[in-house]
This record gives structure tokens, sequence and C-alpha cells, in this order.
């Protein structure tokens, strides 16, 4: 078969012609496309092979008769597809949306994992008020509030008892309930007996309930105080667990992230005296969310253990000077700006400089323990647990 027969063959082949396709009405995109399938005089980046036949005569085009065959296909299957495409009226400009459903065998993608610590929210309509994790023990909080309606949900890592809560005169408990999908313990809290003298309105405004989920070697407990027309189920049921990013978003400006955890240390550090063997960066680089006033509680405390640590081993020693600089350094306290910002929120202020005082020998309300140490710094001692290892504060004392 010579060229000219295999010409002719495609022409013959093709259910269009020249004409027929130069007459199709197409739109700017689907002529540019048609225009540079069917457009070969362009010349091709490749040099075309050119084969010499044997015995001589003309060169042939190897490159040239495949280009022009595969231009014969392309160019019918266009059409053909064009044609589909438009039957099933896929003509309309592509700035129209599409009204035909799409069916995918996709699954919906699941959402967070509850993972530890939790970061848990409850829907749009509430507000986060307060965050707080405690940096050594591992247990945090979160608030939320909308209207008259509250909700605090607290974690710790260790798992409760389920077995202990069942139904009394004061509780009754639903053992079959699910919350972040999970099994948990729904506990409704029935009203106590109003004292003797008191009238106890006919119909408690609010019902407190309690919900308790465990998770690996955790436990997340949700205490509700709801409005009588509240949706206990729904409030529930709106409780999700969420990526890290989502949770931040929605804490109360006054909680310290991790990131901003170190400025914010280091401000509440300014103008107190540190004692020589505190160190204060692992407190600054803890990785934990704080609240502005438990942080301040955290730094504050820390200092103020390390010079009762201070004190105590002097006194113990019998060493004056030491004694009379812990408590030197102690006696500043009443104008460290961190607390005095917070001594409106909470007494801990209040806290640090009775121990102040009692270091410095004015203790008008505190007794004199054994050694001539006060009894009030036996108590605080037991609060540096949370602070300080020193060797000389004891472990067992009650914790403030």
């Amino acid at each position: 078969m010579n060229d000219t027969q295999l010409d002719r063959l495609l022409a013959d082949a093709s259910p269009y012609y020249d004409d027929e396709v130069r007459s199709l009405t197409l739109n700017r995109a689907d002529a540019d496309l048609l225009t540079e399938i069917v457009d070969v005089s362009s010349g091709s980046a490749h040099e075309e092979l050119r084969l010499e036949p044997v015995g001589g005569g003309p060169a042939r085009s190897v490159l040239s008769r495949t280009r022009v065959i595969t231009t014969a296909a392309a160019c019918m299957m266009l059409i053909i597809g064009l044609a589909v495409w438009r039957a099933n009226g896929n003509d309309r400009p592509s700035s129209a949306p599409s009204t035909t459903p799409i069916v995918t065998n996709a699954l919906p993608v699941p959402g967070p994992q509850l993972s530890w610590p939790p970061r848990i929210l409850l829907d749009d309509s509430w507000t986060a008020t307060y965050a707080d994790e405690d940096p050594t023990a591992g247990y945090g909080e979160i608030q939320f509030v909308r209207g008259g309606d509250n909700v605090s949900i607290t974690w710790r890592p260790e798992q409760a008892n389920l077995e202990t809560y069942t139904d009394s005169a004061s509780m009754t408990v639903d053992t079959d309930a699910e919350v972040l999908g999970r099994p948990a313990l729904v506990i409704t809290y029935l009203g106590a007996d109003p004292p003797e003298g008191v009238t106890a309105p006919t119909v408690p405004v609010t019902t407190t309930y309690g919900a308790i989920v465990t998770v690996d070697d955790g436990t997340i407990e949700a205490a509700l105080e709801l409005q009588r027309d509240a949706n206990l189920d729904g409030t529930l049921a709106s409780l999700r667990a969420v990526e890290t990013a989502t949770w931040e978003a929605a804490l109360p400006a006054r909680t310290i992230t991790p990131e901003e955890r170190p400025e914010a240390v280091t401000q509440i550090l300014t103008g107190i005296p540190i004692p020589a063997e505190l160190d204060v960066r692992p407190i600054a680089l803890q990785p934990v969310y704080s609240d502005q006033y438990q942080l301040v509680v955290y730094v504050t405390g820390a200092v103020l253990c390390g010079w009762l640590d201070v004190w105590l081993t002097a006194n113990d020693a019998g060493d004056a000077e030491g004694t009379q600089a812990a408590a030197a350094a102690l006696a500043t306290s009443r104008d460290w700006v961190a607390l005095n910002e917070i001594a409106d929120e909470g007494a801990w202020p209040d806290w640090i400089w009775a121990n102040a005082d009692a270091v410095n020998g004015d203790t008008p309300e505190t007794e004199v323990g054994p050694g001539g140490v006060p009894t009030r710094l036996s108590a605080a001692d037991g609060g540096c647990n949370r602070f300080w290892t020193g060797d000389s504060l004891p472990s067992d004392a009650s914790t403030p």
C-alpha cells in the first residue's frame, strides 16, 4: 500500500470531513483544544526520522505519517467526546454550578481521636472562661459558660473506680450512657433537704449532673450545672475532641500557652529575688497551658519554697546570717508586682505574705513549733511539694 492509498483509507474511515469540523459550534476552550490537536503545521521539537528507500526514490518521513494517523485518531476521539459531553448537558458555561449529583465511594473523614491530655470543647454556643494544667501532677481543667449554664471538665492521670458510683439517696447513676464516643457514667445529683427553718423552692432552679469517662490510664469528668429547661443529652452530645490548635483558639485570653510561657515567667519574676539554687528554666519550659493566676501561684510558690529551704537549712545549722538573708528576701514579697496584680482574685498572696512574716519573727497568729520553727512554715512546706524537692522540706505536711 502506498501513501496515497493510505491517505484515502484514513479519509474514508473518518465520519467527519474538514468542512464539517470547521462548521462545529465550539466555545473558545473547545476550539483552542481542537486547533492544537489538528494543527500539525507548526512542526515538531524533534527532527523527523527519514528513511532512505533501498534502490533510490524519495525519502519517506516516518514521523510525518505517524503524526497524520495520530492526528486523525485524536480528532475523531475529541469530536466523539464533545458530542457525548454535550449530550449529557455539559455545554453550560464553566461558571454555572452543576446540578448533577456526584456519587463517590469515599468514607466520611473521622474527627480527632480522644487523646491525652484531652482537648475537649462544647459547641459554639458555649464560651470557655478558664483553663489550667498542673505541670507536675498531670491534672487539668477547662470551664465553660452559656447563659445560666456551667460546665467544668477535668482530667487526671488515674482511672476512677466506676463501680463505686451507684444509685443512692443523693444521686442516680446511668451506667449505659455514652460520652465522647466512649462508655460513660452519667450521674444526676439529687437536691439535699434544706436546713431546718429554710424553705426550699418548689422546683430547683438548676440541676447538677456528672459524666465520667475513662481513657487508658486517665479519667475525664464533666460537672454540669444546668437550668431546668436545659437539654442534658444535647449538652453531653456536643462534647467533642478537637485538634490542639482548635482547642487553643477557643481558650480565654488570660490563658498562657506553652509558647508564651517563657516570656510570662520572666515577667512574673521581674523584681523578685531568686534563691541561688532555684533553676527557673524548667518552670518556664513546661509544655502546659496555664491560667494567669495559677502561673503566678506556681512561679512565686517556687521562689517562696526556695527561700524557705534556705531558711530551714540555715536555722538547723545555727547559721544566723543565712536565716537573715532568706527572711530579708521574703520580706520584699509585699512589693512583688505579680502578687499584687492577683491580690483581688484569691488568697495566694496572703499565704506568701504570712510566711514572709513568720520567718521575720512577726507571727502574731502563729504558734512556735519544735526547734523554734513557726508551725505556719510546716503547713507551707507541705505545699512546697509542688515546687521544690529540697531535702530540708518535709514531704508529709498538709498542702495549703
